[in-house]
Parts: structure tokens; sequence; C-alpha cells
């Protein structure tokens, strides 16, 4: 397999993994080449679950400030905007969104959370500022490990 095409892969796969809508919606060609998205299209819980993944945290705070509620989407594998960016090593991401009241603690629907994700995917700056938050009871607890 090609190197190119591997890495093409690798990404499809992390898309899946934070629960966008790459994986299922066609946007990869069959060629195995990525269509070009534009993001401010989609629908707002999907803006805001690509937008976390990609560590886009203007997108995110404004967002945010059109409707709050989109903190709190959850994406087709129950991957909620903090469960992407911390699959993908969004510190950026990850303190805005816990700031703003991301539950550090919730699953997924397989029963990870953000902060093992994070963990699994060898982020564990990420993992520590999420589990830190995770131990003060809130999303209070961000000054750790964000960059």
């Amino acid at each position: 397999m090609a190197y190119g095409r591997t890495v093409r892969l690798v990404v499809l796969m992390l898309a899946c993994m934070a629960g966008m809508a790459a994986c299922s919606s066609g946007e990869a060609s069959s060629g195995g080449e990525f269509q070009q998205v534009d993001m401010s299209q989609l629908p707002p819980a999907e803006h805001m679950i690509k937008a976390a993944a990609v560590g886009d945290v203007d997108t995110l705070n404004d967002l945010l400030a059109s409707n709050p509620t989109l903190l709190h989407v959850q994406g087709p594998n129950g991957n909620t905007p903090l469960h992407a960016a911390a699959v993908n090593g969004q510190n950026k991401a990850v303190k805005l969104l816990l700031e703003a009241g991301a539950n550090p603690s919730l699953a997924n629907e397989d029963g990870h959370t953000a902060s093992a994700l994070a963990a699994q995917y060898d982020h564990l700056d990420t993992a520590k500022l999420i589990a830190a938050a995770m131990m003060a009871g809130g999303s209070n607890a961000t000054d750790a490990g964000a960059r």
C-alpha cells in the first residue's frame, strides 16, 4: 500500500473515531481522495464536532456564542466535541470546551471518555488536561497542559 493512501486511511479512521460524517457520508471518493467540504455549510452540530476535531477555536467560539447547547451535541458514536478534540490532541480546543462547561466524565457509546481516547491515541498531555478537569469535578481545572 502506498504511503499516501495509508495516510488518507488513517485520517479517515480518526474522523470515524471522532464521530464525523466522513466515514459514512461519502466524503471520500471511491479513489480514496477526499472532496473539499465547506464546513460552514454543515448542520451546526456536525460543524461543531468537526471544528473541535481540527482545533478551530475561532469557529468553536462563534458556534458556542450563537448556540451554547452545541457544546453537548453527540455524533453517531456518542462522541461529543470534547471527544473529537481529544482524539486529535487539540489541547486549545479541549481547554475552550472544558471552560465552556463540557462534561469531561461523559463516555461515548463504546464507554470511552474523552480522556481515555486521548490516551489511546498517545495524546498524553490532552488526556492529563481532561483528567484534571474530571478530578476537579467540573470544567474549571484546565490550566495544566493546555497548549
